[in-house]
């Protein structure tokens, strides 16, 4: 499985450029198309690299700043509009990424293969670690109410 699903991208054209005060300038489509394709030519090394890296233990966790850049216009109005909520990340003890996958939702259902990869591949069990247990925790205890 790819990391990316979209394969209708192919090495970006160079209509994608408009001219401004005698300068040419690359339009955002052309830029977008150079990134996506230079991208899809490393995908083999990435997942390569993913699936070579070891891991003693693993932190999960969502991240949100990143996704904010992931959008597309629409056609209808010109809105950008977010693709993407959040990368789930899981890194090994080195801060290593081990894999990751852009999500809509935070539910477990949307990354639970990750896990089941991960299991297969470092034969472990899986443990939530001790910042999201204690989380879980704190988020269940009733706040003091002030008199």
């Amino acid at each position: 499985m790819g990391l990316t699903k979209r394969k209708d991208i192919d090495a970006p054209s160079f209509k994608s450029i408009y001219q401004q005060n005698k300068q040419y300038m690359p339009t955002r489509k052309l830029i977008t198309d150079i990134l996506v394709a230079n991208f899809k030519k490393s995908e083999a090394k990435f997942e390569e690299l993913f699936s070579s890296t070891k891991a003693e233990w693993i932190s999960c966790d969502h991240t949100y700043k990143t996704t904010a850049n992931i959008d597309c216009k629409r056609d209808s109005d010109g809105k950008c509009i977010t693709q993407y909520k959040a990368v789930f990340c899981i890194l090994n003890e080195k801060g290593q990424v081990v894999q990751w996958q852009l999500t809509n939702q935070e539910n477990f259902e949307e990354v639970c293969d990750m896990f089941v990869d991960m299991k297969k591949k470092f034969e472990r069990s899986v443990e939530l670690d001790l910042f999201h247990a204690v989380q879980r925790v704190v988020k269940e205890v009733p706040k003091r109410k002030h008199i």
